[in-house]
């Protein structure tokens, strides 16, 4: 027996948890209201509400601070391989200078 059409449309509609999560990652991606709101079918206000949540707020910010550590990290290193490499550079200069 065929599902009904009510029944389609259900299994088909993406239930309120998978919108949430959907909401929550792009907007970690820096993903605008507006366009969340007509992607996700949902108003703009609702949107800004739901990101008010403890617990979406929550996730939101951790990921957002993983990342800017990710970023801070790489930068930290770039600047110690640039250190290390002036460090070799003015070696090689000091020891051509001494001969």
């Amino acid at each position: 027996m065929e599902p009904s059409i009510g029944q389609q449309y259900e299994m088909e509609k993406p239930n309120k948890q998978e919108k949430k999560d959907e909401f929550i990652e792009l907007r970690i991606k820096g993903e605008t209201f507006e366009s969340l709101a007509r992607r996700l079918s949902v108003s703009k206000q609702t949107l800004i509400k739901s990101s008010k949540e403890t617990n979406v707020k929550e996730a939101i910010d951790a990921v957002r601070v993983m990342w800017y550590q990710s970023i801070l990290k790489t930068y930290e290193q770039d600047r110690l391989s640039e250190i290390e490499c002036f460090a070799q550079l003015a070696q090689r200069v000091k020891s051509e200078l001494w001969k």
